[in-house]
């Protein structure tokens, strides 16, 4: 039974550098779906000259790299295959954005591509990912553990984000009567890049989606589709009794990849004032509620004032 490999390309320079991560793949072992944002004869015969039998899909330049992925499973039979590896460009990230997995780990520039891709960069890593899934049944989706973040229900008071994200893929799973497990909080590859067993992504087509449902690409805006789905696919992994798993990442290099995000953390400087903000916070505040104003202190009311009108 062969791969299946969906890898959407938005950034086009990257072919190459993906191109070399498909070469791990041994010849006709696997089926090629690429989704572009836009025509490009040249990119669609260097894709078919790797693998002549490559579907090749135009697709809109909505949500992401997730609506591309749900187009593409529109376009293949599942139940052809045993396991999916899901790709797509990711470019690196400016110089003064830095992404954060699990409030835990900091990565800046080129490492979150690289973690992302980690699981297909070297034939070593890619077998022992293959090893796993064939040898242990329960393990449902596999990438770098520093990879896996984390949304539960009892943050979405703070973070409104986060509310709109765990409150709409809960959503869309109850409206195909999947029983979310667990029911706390969600777990899923933060960057949505895998390899995974191809019956968990059955569900996403039940939902029905278009590509009206996904908004054009707006950084400004996190409240997108895209985000909510990548929570649902996490949910499919855990609901259906499967789970994460990482193979191939070494203690070596996790202690140095720790260290990285230490000093990245340190050096970010919004992140350095969110802290301080909540230390702040933690010591004093002042909040509104209804007509009053509370005053606490280490978190501990000691009383309110009525607000002038």
């Amino acid at each position: 039974m062969k791969f299946l490999v969906i890898l959407h390309i938005y950034y086009e320079y990257m072919w190459q550098e993906l191109k070399s991560y498909l070469l791990n793949l041994e010849e006709g072992s696997y089926d090629l779906v690429v989704t572009l944002s836009k025509e490009n004869e040249e990119l669609k015969k260097e894709i078919l000259l790797l693998n002549p039998n490559s579907k090749i899909i135009l697709c809109e330049n909505r949500g992401y790299d997730v609506w591309p992925f749900i187009k593409a499973l529109n376009e293949v039979n599942l139940d052809n295959y045993k396991y999916l590896i899901k790709l797509h460009t990711k470019r690196d990230l400016p110089k003064d954005v830095n992404i954060i997995i699990a409030d835990r780990y900091f990565f800046k520039g080129s490492r979150w591509r690289s973690l992302l891709l980690s699981f297909i960069s070297s034939k070593d890593n890619l077998d022992k990912c293959v090893k796993t899934l064939d040898e242990n049944e329960s393990v449902g989706m596999i990438n770098s553990k520093m990879l896996l973040d984390k949304t539960k229900f009892k943050q979405r008071f703070r973070d409104p984000h986060l509310k709109y994200c765990i409150n709409e893929a809960k959503r869309l799973l109850d409206s195909i009567d999947v029983d979310v497990k667990p029911a706390s909080y969600v777990e899923y590859i933060g960057g949505t890049m895998f390899i995974a067993r191809a019956d968990i992504f059955k569900p996403l087509l039940k939902l029905g989606l278009k590509a009206e449902d996904f908004r054009t690409v707006e950084r400004d805006n996190e409240n997108e589709l895209a985000h909510v789905i990548e929570r649902v696919m996490g949910w499919l992994v855990t609901s259906n009794g499967y789970t994460f798993d990482d193979p191939y990442t070494t203690k070596e290099f996790l202690k140095s990849l720790r260290w990285e995000s230490f000093v990245c953390r340190i050096q970010t400087i919004p992140i350095r004032h969110r802290l301080l903000n909540k230390t702040i916070r933690f010591l004093f505040r002042c909040d509104k509620v209804g007509d009053y104003r509370e005053i606490r202190v280490f978190k501990i009311k000691l009383f309110k004032i009525k607000c002038k009108k």
